[in-house]
């Protein structure tokens, strides 16, 4: 489409995930000004938020594979409510 839409925004943070050149040329085409490298990317320096998220619903799925469905019979699992207390195993 020409020309491109805009981006609703002029800025995006590490967190666009924004890896690649044809990406970075994505978002120079729509308008977007500063565009920040994914934290893949190894440029952000310390601690930085990876995800945030908003009310929403998440569904994972997958099938369990057999050795670890047969490791599991062999050796139960125990789930706590809480973190266990560590002193109390010793």
């Amino acid at each position: 489409m020409e020309p491109p839409t805009p981006y609703p925004e002029d800025t995006l943070t590490h967190l666009a995930n924004v890896f690649n050149d044809q990406a970075r040329q994505f978002y120079a085409r729509h308008g977007v000004s500063v565009i920040a490298a994914a934290y893949e990317s190894h440029e952000e320096q310390g601690e930085v938020s990876l995800m945030i998220t908003k009310p929403c619903e998440m569904h994972v799925v997958g099938k369990i594979k057999r050795a670890v469905l047969n490791e599991a019979k062999a050796q139960p699992m125990t789930f706590y409510k809480t973190r266990p207390d560590a002193r109390a195993a010793h």
